[in-house]
């Protein structure tokens, strides 16, 4: 019998926190180290080997003897010394700082270069400084203490990050905190560089201690550092790694050559991309500019999906042309089904659902070099040939020791992530991996563009146009059910409001499908998956069927009428004398799997969200982040007892105006429905080794969805007011203005304020 296994589980992250646009850098380097608390350490020669580009080793060797024939190498035989370095830079102690310390590097790799009988010219040059803050159009303060700078052209006026390979960090100290506080930094420079240029696929970074250096590498797979070596003793891994930046082209640097950099006319604003796009199908290419972001928050975790979307134009002739797209740039599994190719299969399956989805009108995927586009550029093969990592056993903390305090305050001229719904703060769960291990799955980039623009349902502000969307992206959801796919990612980012075309009204659009699985596919999980947190399913947030296990837990074991029948009961018990494990209700729980009743909860959730989220005018916005916390940010216990329990519903939503109760009550409704339907599904399934929902029950449940959507957007119609987002309502300069009705006082839990009761069910949950 094939094995089964369960999903993969799901965290958030602290970087979709609003901690991490927080003002102080920080405090948003705190949120980095809070996903990717330890790295995995390898060892210096096969993290060299795999990562970076390949010098002759003769050349090598013959840069090495020059350095010792110039005198750049002392003692090279007993214990060698650089000559730069006459004393360590521990000894400086704290009088003088790192950057006036460690800027011996500048002269060890001029030196290096010096020795090399290379006869082009690096364009890279090591600058160690400390006191820069190069440019971004990304919110970052920082002042990397080295780097190797790209000498441009037209060499501008200050450094740009997009310039940037290599950051690097310097500690005149070696003790464990003065390594962590280089590490967090680095892994904070490496994650800004990739984020805020699209071009990255990987990064570098170097860390020095006193003398005890690493190597450090980044890509959308991994973080990893390598063993520490001793920048004296252990020169010869010097002169490897320097030279071999020195003589990088820019892919081997980690830029993508399909990806180009546009010159904005303004010097100061964002920059604007030329990206090759190489049909998946006929390979040919065609160029894209791109015009202006439209989300680029999942490119803000230093592993995952990097999700970029632009609005863009083809090019051709140099110029952009004809219709306005949506490019979306994501990099996804080796394997995992594609888009496009779940798009083609809905599509040719159900199509009269194809309105409810966005238009591909081309998709592929980067190549390694664009000269040969059949070899895809994958993160295990980042120089294309296969990595070999060799682990050491070690971990590498992260985080800042207690007591760390903020410390650079960001201007705010330079712009935070964009796409995001904000956000209040939240204490998610700690990490969202096991970054001890090196990940099994590579990843690439992939690339597809699409016809329509939509607006993402926390970009509304009439609760008629929430509905429409959601309705939309619900029937969309089904004909991705009914195919046998599951979504596994629904959010309010992935549905979209879309205006009229192609003959259809405003209608809402499901979108983001390259999560999609196929519902019987039990094969191994991936490593790194992950949701939104507020429209998690309860079970795919506890990553457990922990409705089955209360179904279980509610059949009664044994009538208990009085104490005396209790005391002779466990009086048999005891005098029995077996010691066995504890009886169970039933076989073991089924490993967690994904099924469609946990995309319905997720739209559910959306719509509870969309109530919580969007304050009404007039309304004392404290009440709404009191109601939003105890919901969405008190963990999925509190989750399922909304869920579950009809007095907690009533006290979260007791807040709302009176206008709001009948969508109140609508969705009390659909609870009630929902919880009974996985109770009914999940009966069918008391003793399998898997839960499978039938399509009996997939089409009863998307029936009643559409009932209470449709009777949702009806009765949004009579609510004419603007809505503001929570995140915007609590800033200090917004005030939430009264509209056409007076702000009315919360009155009963539904119409006609009355409370109804819980209807008898025989699953809680």
């Amino acid at each position: 019998m094939a094995t089964i296994h369960g999903d993969s589980p799901t965290r958030s992250r602290h970087t979709h926190s609003v901690q991490y646009q927080s003002s102080y850098v920080a405090d948003s380097r705190m949120t980095l180290t809070h996903d990717i608390p330890m790295v995995p350490e390898v060892s210096l020669t096969t993290l060299m080997d795999s990562v970076l580009p390949t010098v002759p080793s003769n050349q090598i060797n013959e840069v090495c003897e020059k350095l010792i024939a110039n005198g750049r190498i002392e003692t090279p035989n007993e214990k060698p010394k650089w000559e730069c370095l006459p004393e360590d830079p521990k000894a400086a102690g704290r009088v003088k700082q790192e950057p006036k310390t460690f800027q011996f590097f500048e002269k060890i790799a001029q030196a290096i270069e010096e020795s090399c009988s290379n006869t082009t010219e690096s364009r890279l040059k090591l600058k160690v400084t400390g006191l820069t803050i190069p440019f971004s159009c990304r919110r970052n303060t920082s002042r990397p203490d080295g780097y190797f700078l790209m000498d441009t052209v037209n060499p501008p006026s200050t450094d740009k990050w997009s310039d940037i390979s290599v950051p690097m960090e310097f500690e005149n100290g070696d003790k464990e905190k003065d390594k962590i506080d280089n590490y967090a930094k680095v892994m904070w420079s490496m994650q800004h560089a990739m984020r805020g240029d699209p071009r990255r696929r990987y990064m570098h970074g170097f860390t020095c201690e006193n003398t005890k250096a690493r190597l450090w590498y980044n890509d959308r797979c991994d973080v990893v550092a390598s063993e520490e070596f001793d920048i004296n003793e252990d020169w010869r891994y010097l002169v490897r790694i320097i030279l071999s930046i020195l003589l990088a082209t820019d892919a081997e640097l980690g830029y993508d050559p399909s990806v180009v950099t546009h010159s904005p006319d303004n010097p100061g604003s964002e920059a604007v991309y030329d990206i090759t796009i190489y049909n998946s199908k006929t390979k040919d290419p065609t160029v894209y500019r791109t015009i202006e972001i439209i989300s680029d928050v999942g490119a803000d975790s230093m592993v995952g999906r990097g999700t970029r979307v632009w609005s863009a134009q083809k090019v051709e002739n140099g110029e952009p042309v004809g219709s306005v797209y949506v490019l979306k740039s994501i990099w996804v599994h080796q394997d995992r089904l594609t888009e496009h190719v779940v798009l083609e299969d809905i599509r040719a399956q159900q199509p009269t659902y194809s309105k409810y989805f966005l238009t591909p009108v081309d998709h592929g995927f980067a190549p390694l070099d664009p000269s040969d586009a059949s070899i895809i550029f994958d993160t295990h093969s980042p120089l294309g040939r296969q990595r070999d990592l060799e682990l050491t056993g070690k971990v590498l903390k992260t985080c800042p020791p207690p007591g760390w305090t903020p410390g650079i305050k960001t201007p705010s001229t330079s712009r935070n992530s964009v796409g995001r719904p904000g956000g209040i703060p939240n204490a998610p769960e700690e990490g969202f991996r096991d970054f001890r291990q090196l990940s099994n799955d590579p990843r690439q980039n992939y690339l597809i563009v699409f016809k329509e623009r939509g607006k993402p349902v926390h970009e509304l502000d009439k609760f008629t146009d929430v509905y429409t969307a959601i309705e939309g992206g619900w029937k969309g959801l089904h004909a991705v059910h009914i195919c046998g796919y599951v979504h596994r990612d629904v959010s309010s980012g992935n549905i979209l409001l879309l205006p009229p075309s192609d003959g259809h009204d405003t209608r809402g659009a499901l979108m983001d499908l390259e999560y999609n699985k196929k519902v019987k596919d039990m094969t191994a999980p991936y490593d790194v998956r992950v949701g939104t947190e507020a429209f998690m399913a309860t079970e795919v947030a506890r990553m457990g069927h922990h409705r089955l296990s209360e179904m279980r837990s509610a059949v009664p074991k044994q009538e208990y009428t009085s104490f005396d029948v209790i005391s002779a009961a466990l009086d048999e018990a005891l005098q029995s004398g077996s010691e066995q494990d504890p009886p169970r209700q039933g076989p073991p729980l089924p490993p967690f799997s994904y099924n469609p009743l946990h995309d319905m909860e997720s739209i559910w959730w959306l719509c509870v969200w969309t109530m919580l989220w969007f304050v009404p005018p007039g309304r004392v916005t404290s009440e709404y982040q009191a109601a939003y916390r105890l919901v969405f940010s008190n963990g999925w216990d509190a989750k399922t007892r909304f869920i579950s329990v009809a007095d907690a519903f009533a006290d979260r939503t007791s807040h709302l105006l009176s206008e709001l109760r009948p969508l109140v009550w609508l969705m009390d409704l659909w609870r009630d429905s929902l919880n009974a339907s996985y109770s009914i599904s999940y009966q069918q399934h008391n003793t399998s080794e898997t839960i499978q929902i039938d399509f009996k029950a997939i089409k009863f449940c998307y029936e009643q969805g559409c009932k209470f959507l449709l009777q949702l957007r009806d009765a949004s119609k009579k609510l004419s007011f603007t809505l503001v987002p929570l995140s915007k309502a609590l800033e200090p300069s917004t005030s939430v203005q009264a509209g056409t009705f007076a702000a009315a006082a919360p009155i009963g839990r539904f119409p006609g304020g009355s409370s109804r009761p819980a209807k008898k069910r025989r699953v809680d949950g």
